[in-house]
């Protein structure tokens, strides 16, 4: 269920990847199996690659025999209808209904999942991009509209009838305004860290096939694994539901015809509304950062990100500028640590739905810092390039004031985070003695 672009007529042929269990495999997701079945096959079964409307035996490349694909019990039984997104048809698939479904072993039998969570990663990257994607426009879009807009006067206007001013003068849509370029440029910034880490992890498993020995400065595959498993969920989470509040904020910045058709916000925000669903749900990401790439290996992943953060805004230190934000941001990693040093005892008695109860919430104060990271990164770049650079002053004054802002309204968030997720008190956990949701 929920198959995006399961079926259409775009193309001849669909091929999917589908979880599946072979007869006699063992109990519990240890026996799920990847197979690849094809929408349409080859009637004798063998692979052969669509070339128009020819097909060529793959065991033969040379040989090419005009048969056509036929149908392989694939049926779209059923279409969702969605709130956004339109343009992609979600599709209720059926396998099989006629027993006349092949499906082609991909891997080794019994390890689909850990072969569908590679896909699902470079998946789930792919999401937070498409938050953060739709938030861009959305942001360009309503800081056009305050710029053209006239409505009411500036608070200390004294003159009551003098021309109305366009609304980007106003404090409050300022403040929105901030929010969506902060989110888009700060999100997109640690998105890319993330792809960053995916082509270094690349570059060293090449490096090790090729170098007998290594040299001091190489760093081994697995340290860029290690980050990118950190803070993949992290990407996903923060560009989807960070996306969708800039969206909203520029929604809002449109104020009434912001809900209209007149205006691209409305199309945004009910397409945008999908990421934090798309690929596991926010709860589900969260609970596995905190359970999994937290807990289960105690932190140790943890360590190498707090090197990365402050190998990069060493330089922030140094600067008059930079220095009170390096400042803030030690000073929250540092409670941060201390989070998750209370989350490792609350895991070390076991109870792990009390340990992931407030998953959410750990996930959310990561986000702000990661982002956070980013955005003193950008101040580091702006604040040199300024000197150098003056044509673009403006620019780099704007990246400066963005990063300001972040820290001013989003990282102070983290204060009450820190909060409740130090705070053993427990209100969400079911009590079936005393269920209070009636």
């Amino acid at each position: 269920i929920f198959i995006s672009a399961g079926d259409h007529d775009v193309t001849d042929n669909i091929v999917h990847l589908v979880l599946a269990r072979i007869d006699g495999a063992p109990k519990g997701t240890k026996g799920i199996s990847l197979f690849i079945v094809p929408k349409k096959r080859v009637d004798d079964g063998q692979w052969r690659i669509d070339n128009g409307n020819q097909q060529i035996n793959a065991s033969s490349p040379s040989s090419i025999v005009p048969r056509p694909l036929s149908g392989n019990d694939v049926s779209s039984i059923g279409i969702y209808h969605k709130m956004g997104q339109k343009a992609t048809p979600a599709m209720h698939l059926e396998f099989g209904a006629e027993n006349n479904c092949i499906g082609y072993l991909l891997g080794e039998p019994h390890r689909g999942l850990p072969q569908m969570f590679l896909m699902m990663n470079g998946a789930r990257l792919g999401v937070g991009l498409g938050g953060i994607q739709i938030a861009s426009p959305a942001y360009y879009a309503s800081l056009q509209y305050a710029q053209e807009r006239p409505q009411g006067r500036r608070l200390n206007e004294k003159i009551a009838l003098g021309p109305p001013t366009t609304i980007i003068h106003h404090p409050d849509v300022r403040r929105m305004l901030l929010l969506q370029k902060a989110t888009v440029e700060g999100g997109l910034s640690f998105i890319l860290q993330c792809y960053k880490y995916m082509d270094l992890e690349k570059a060293s498993k090449e490096k090790e096939k090729t170098k007998t020995e290594r040299s001091k400065a190489f760093v081994p595959a697995y340290y860029y694994n290690y980050l990118l498993e950190l803070l993949t969920p992290v990407a996903k989470t923060y560009g989807a539901e960070a996306g969708f509040l800039s969206v909203n904020s520029g929604l809002q910045v449109l104020g009434g015809y912001g809900y209209t058709e007149d205006f691209e916000l409305e199309q945004m925000l009910r397409d945008v509304r999908i990421m934090s669903l798309y690929e596991g749900t926010t709860g589900i990401q969260s609970q596995a950062l905190l359970g999994r790439q937290v807990i289960a290996n105690q932190g140790s992943s943890l360590i190498l990100w707090y090197g990365e953060v402050i190998e990069d805004t060493r330089a922030a230190k140094k600067s008059a500028l930079l220095k009170p934000y390096w400042n803030k941001l030690n000073n929250a990693i540092n409670k941060f640590k201390k989070v998750t040093d209370h989350l490792l005892q609350v895991a070390a008695k076991g109870d792990m739905e009390v340990l992931l109860s407030d998953a959410n919430l750990y996930m959310e104060a990561f986000g702000i810092l990661n982002v956070a990271w980013q955005w003193l990164k950008h101040g580091i770049a702006a604040e040199k390039k300024a000197t150098t650079d003056p044509d673009d002053a403006a620019f780099y004054a704007s990246k400066i004031e963005t990063m300001k802002f972040f820290f001013y309204y989003e990282v102070p968030k983290l204060s009450g985070l820190f909060t409740r997720l130090r705070d053993d008190t427990q209100l969400t956990i079911f009590n079936p003695e005393k269920e209070i949701l009636i």
